[in-house]
């Protein structure tokens, strides 16, 4: 079996003068659960000796954040490289999704629909499909424990949809590798600092990449830590123009809308009971 960490990030809305637009990113690692343990057992002391309890990208790359105000920019960059030197040696894979949140609010009401009604559990289906076809290209057949940040650190609505997922059927776990999707906190598992950074990395970079360029995810462009990176990462970028498009399989997809009809005919019984 596989464990996959997942965690999401979002950037953008920052006032009247930023006039591009917000995005979400969902993203996960992919691996097999002796290496993660051997990545967390590593993980959990290089935090010890940073003095750090986790790591929190959007905290550690704030030159306002008290706990990191007196951080320099080295001792910054050895921290996040430590970590991405324990991807690289026991990750199989990495993930991700990016949507625009502009363009996703500007979906009719029955487009969202298609989407599960919530970006997040549109990003987090998206993720969890783009890891299906990752194994499927690669001939694995295993089966991925997905674990996602709980507690009040984790995104509220993240933790929502993939609560979702606790009772899809078993034709959609099995086409989409799914053997269980669970919560965690970041002192439970280190290794969700990696899907944290991971999820953080991306959003900032299609945030401040040009769209025109395609295409949007090219790792040429990406920031120099991500550079470093010798893990295999695919991203997908969901906009207006693709929305309609999966990254999965069409009949993963099918699946998808399967279990969205089933759950809106289940809550329309539901309230008709109800009412």
């Amino acid at each position: 079996m596989l464990r996959a960490f997942l965690d999401a990030s979002t950037v953008g809305q920052g006032g009247e003068k930023d006039t591009r637009h917000p995005f979400l990113a969902v993203a996960a690692w992919v691996g097999a659960i002796k290496q993660w343990s051997a990545l967390q057992g590593k993980w959990r002391k290089a935090r010890t000796r940073s003095g750090i309890d986790y790591l929190r990208m959007a905290d550690i790359m704030n030159p306002e954040n008290p706990q990191y105000r007196d951080w320099s920019d080295r001792k910054r960059a050895a921290v996040i490289s430590r970590l991405i030197r324990l991807i690289n040696k026991h990750v199989l894979f990495g993930v991700s999704v990016v949507l625009d949140l502009a363009d996703y609010e500007s979906l009719t009401r029955a487009e969202k629909d298609l989407t599960g009604r919530t970006p997040y559990f549109f990003g987090a289906a998206a993720c969890i499909g783009a890891v299906a076809r990752e194994l499927t290209l690669r001939h694995i057949e295993e089966q991925v424990l997905y674990v996602f940040e709980s507690g009040d650190q984790g995104e509220p609505a993240l933790r929502t949809s993939l609560a979702r997922f606790a009772g899809v059927s078993e034709r959609f776990r099995s086409a989409f590798h799914v053997y269980s999707v669970m919560p965690g906190t970041k002192r439970q598992f280190p290794a969700l600092d990696a899907a944290d950074f991971l999820a953080w990395e991306i959003t900032h970079h299609a945030y401040k990449a040009d769209r025109t360029a395609r295409p949007f995810l090219a790792r040429t462009d990406l920031d120099e830590r991500m550079k470093s990176l010798t893990v295999p990462t695919r991203g997908f970028f969901l906009d207006h123009q693709n929305f309609q498009e999966w990254v999965g399989t069409p009949e993963q997809e099918a699946l998808l809308l399967e279990e969205l009809d089933i759950r809106r005919a289940g809550r329309q019984r539901k309230r008709k009971r109800e009412s």
